[in-house]
């Protein structure tokens, strides 16, 4: 299984490492699909997709992509707290973590990233 992750780094320090790939694990809050199955289910489910259209983003598979605005965290956010409300299982949960994930990133002006 190669490693599909989505990552906040803690601190702006922390983000900067990240950027140069020397960020240490305990500086990141990180979200990792369990399998590449369960990742393309929920690929398949074209929400980066929409995160894409919304934010102007490129995630994708094989991709890394970002998103360090206010504007295209908080973008994100409202759709995916709109999302929640007609998604479930295993899709409910994943747009779960995002959604706290970008809270995190809000809070400690970071950026979230997309490691797939």
């Amino acid at each position: 299984m190669s490693t599909k992750c989505i990552t906040v780094p803690k601190t702006k320090e922390a983000e900067n490492k990240l950027e140069f790939d020397n960020a240490l694990v305990d500086e990141l809050i990180e979200y990792n699909f369990s399998s590449d199955e369960d990742f393309y289910d929920f690929f398949q489910t074209n929400i980066f997709e929409e995160i894409n259209n919304i934010c102007g983003s490129m995630i994708a598979d094989f991709e890394s992509d970002e998103l360090t605005t206010l504007e295209s965290k908080q973008k994100c956010l409202q759709f995916l707290e709109d999302k929640k409300l007609s998604v479930d299982g295993k899709v409910k949960t994943v747009v779960d973590e995002l959604i706290k994930l970008l809270k995190e990133a809000i809070a400690r002006d970071t950026g979230i990233y997309f490691f797939f």
